[in-house]
């Protein structure tokens, strides 16, 4: 009887230990594969915000040349500013233009801040030419909308495209080694 029962507890060591050591496999397992979800979802994430920014290089540059009608520089005799407060009506078109972006493809693919610069630069074309906005604050508007477009765009401000990664690192736990998201980064 004692060998029954060794054999029988001998037994029981070896199923639990078994079970013990498939249990431990399968969480590897599956700790590694969503260790490579989360990698391929960080991957799409980073190849989508890639996407965005190429999408914005190929639209804004209509947006920044309808900006340009109130540069925030002028010519040494001022010209270009005599000629906005000379001609105020002229900004009629510009703010048509701006709208016309800000419903179109641009204002589609625009961070909020930079929707609401245009929309207050699009505001100020129309103020001014009522005298509730003078020169310097509509160049103000536009200069700010500009800078706007540029950090849509990733220029303006590189730590901002650089924190927006690691924001997609920390999300889904990756190590800032990752060769996937240095690819995007660089």
């Amino acid at each position: 009887m004692d060998a029954a029962l060794l054999t029988a507890i001998v037994s029981l060591i070896t199923a639990l230990s078994g079970i013990i050591f498939t249990i431990v496999r399968i969480q590897r397992e599956r700790d590694e594969r969503r260790r490579e979800f989360q990698s391929e979802l960080a991957e799409l994430e980073v190849k989508f915000i890639h996407e965005r920014i190429a999408q914005r290089y190929k639209i804004y540059s209509k947006v920044f040349k309808v900006l340009g009608a109130v540069r925030d520089v002028s010519e040494p005799d001022r010209k270009h500013h005599k000629s906005l407060l000379q001609n105020k009506e002229q900004l009629e078109g510009t703010a048509h233009d701006l709208l016309l972006h800000l419903y179109g493809d641009a204002g589609l693919i625009m961070e909020i801040p930079t929707r609401n610069a245009l929309l207050n630069a699009w505001l100020a074309c129309h103020l001014f030419q009522t005298g509730d906005v003078n020169l310097n604050q509509l160049i103000g508007y536009f200069f700010y909308a500009r800078r706007r477009l540029r950090a849509d765009l990733g220029i303006d401000d590189v730590e901002e495209v650089q924190s927006e990664l690691e924001k997609i690192r920390k999300k889904y736990g990756l190590d800032t080694s990752d060769e996937k998201m240095t690819e995007f980064a660089s």
